[in-house]
């Protein structure tokens, strides 16, 4: 299948308007499934249960909006390398890829630590409110991005410690962030989070008005049914309905709007398409490593957990990269 005739009169009103209405109507859902998980009194759901939804949902949805890095490396490299730019971008992928599994492996815990801060950052640029193409501004993509690393972390300190110590491979008391400590004692957690919450997005609006442009409501909206959600959801449910439906829809979006703007829904199936491939290859290679696991007898959930995150920290790297670079040649672009 070749690409999407694109042309001359790009269309992005249309995608913007797409966009729009997927933010809206993630906010909307995020809403109601944060305040229907309370009146439902904040169920309890088996840890192996919500890790079996969360590698399935991210294996089909998730995996798919970095399953188009070859599409992105091609724009990003062929200029430079013409016809030999897929040796370039598939020894630098893979390269990178292994480098990180081999570095997780010898020192996990500050790979951890890396990889939450890359993961915040990369969240902060794909779902942040600048539109795509714009200069991104840091305090603006802290701002956005920590948002999901660090309130499931104060919500559920229990869950999310267990987690990050299977990762890091040392005591799940290692990561007990101390703000829990102090809220415990103070039995204030819910003002205090509200407090972090507002030191947000007051953050959040003072970068907005440094860039002489007036806060917007809807992003306002969207970071606030973020928050919510990660304060009420169990940690992995809330990852999976932010990463898979919110975060990638974006990406994908993005990435149909640049390929063939004028193809609208075609462009977005057309990415999806293409994407296919290699969200299934991730798949084959996460089953493999978790039958690995568990035959050097790996628990189920610890081996779940490694599956999910490691293969998604071994794919973050080079893809946080690579859309680093064509944001940088579409600003680039635009400026001439």
């Amino acid at each position: 299948m070749s690409l999407p005739h694109t042309s001359g009169n790009v269309e992005t009103n249309w995608f913007i308007e797409i966009r729009t209405r997927l933010n809206w109507y993630w906010t909307v859902i995020s809403l109601l499934l944060a305040g229907g998980w309370m009146l439902a009194g904040q169920p309890e759901i088996p840890l192996v249960a919500q890790l079996w939804f969360t590698a399935l949902s991210v294996g089909i949805f998730g995996v798919l909006h970095g399953g188009l890095d070859h599409l992105v490396g091609q724009r990003v490299l062929k200029p430079k390398f013409m016809g030999v730019w897929w040796v370039y971008f598939l020894s630098g992928y893979v390269v990178l890829s292994i480098t990180v599994m081999i570095a997780w492996w010898q020192l996990a815990p500050l790979m951890l630590m890396l990889f939450l801060l890359v993961s915040a950052i990369h969240f902060g640029q794909s779902d942040g409110a600048q539109q795509p193409g714009e200069k991104p501004f840091f305090g603006l993509i802290l701002a956005v991005g920590f948002v999901p690393i660090v309130t499931p972390w104060i919500a559920f300190p229990q869950q999310v410690t267990q987690l990050f110590g299977w990762l890091a491979n040392n005591p799940a008391e290692a990561w007990q962030p101390p703000i829990v400590l102090f809220m415990a004692r103070a039995h204030y957690a819910f003002a205090i989070s509200v407090l972090i919450f507002v030191v947000i997005a007051g953050w959040l609006t003072a970068v907005k008005l440094k860039t002489r442009r007036h806060p917007n409501f809807m992003h306002g909206a969207e970071l606030f049914s973020t928050f919510l959600l990660f304060w009420t959801l169990p940690p992995l449910l809330a990852f999976t309905w932010y990463f898979c439906f919110l975060h990638s829809a974006k990406h994908m979006l993005t990435l149909a709007e640049r390929l063939a703007p004028s193809r609208r829904w075609a462009a977005v199936s057309w990415v999806a398409w293409h994407g296919a491939p290699a969200m299934i290859l991730t798949i084959v290679a996460s089953a493999a490593a978790y039958v690995w696991l568990r035959h050097i007898e790996i628990g189920e959930a610890e081996s779940l957990t490694r599956v999910v995150f490691y293969g998604l920290a071994a794919l973050t790297f080079p893809h946080m990269l690579l859309t680093w670079l064509w944001d940088r040649s579409v600003r680039t672009s635009a400026a001439r």
